[in-house]
C-alpha cells in the first residue's frame, strides 16, 4: 500500500510542476512579445529616425525612458499573471510562514 501512495504523490507532483512549468512558459512568451512592442518593430523605425535629428544624449534619455517604463510595464503584466494562479496553486507554507 505504501508503493501506491509514493506513485500517486509522484504523480501529483509531476502535475503540479508541469503546470507551474507551463504557466512560466506562457508568462515569459507573454512578456517577450510586450518587450519585441516596445523596443522591436515600428519602435525601431522612428528611434532611427529621431536619432538622425536629436542628439546622443536626447537618444539616450528616451531609451532610458522606454526602458524604465517598460519595466513597469511588465512588472504589472507579471503582477496580474502571478494573482491570477496564486489561488489555484498549492503552496508548501502558509503566508505567515514565508
Amino acid at each position: 500500500m505504501q508503493a501506491f501512495n509514493f506513485s500517486i504523490s509522484r504523480v501529483d507532483e509531476y502535475r503540479q510542476f508541469m503546470t507551474t512549468g507551463l504557466a512560466m512558459m506562457l508568462l515569459c512568451l507573454v512578456q517577450s512579445v510586450a518587450a519585441q512592442r516596445v523596443f522591436g518593430g515600428e519602435e525601431r523605425v522612428v528611434a532611427a529616425r529621431e536619432a538622425s535629428v536629436s542628439s546622443l544624449s536626447q537618444m539616450l534619455y528616451a531609451f532610458i525612458g522606454k526602458d524604465i517604463t517598460s519595466l513597469v510595464e511588465i512588472t504589472v503584466l507579471s503582477l496580474v499573471f502571478a494573482l491570477t494562479y496564486w489561488p489555484q496553486s498549492g503552496l508548501y507554507a502558509s503566508l505567515f510562514d514565508i
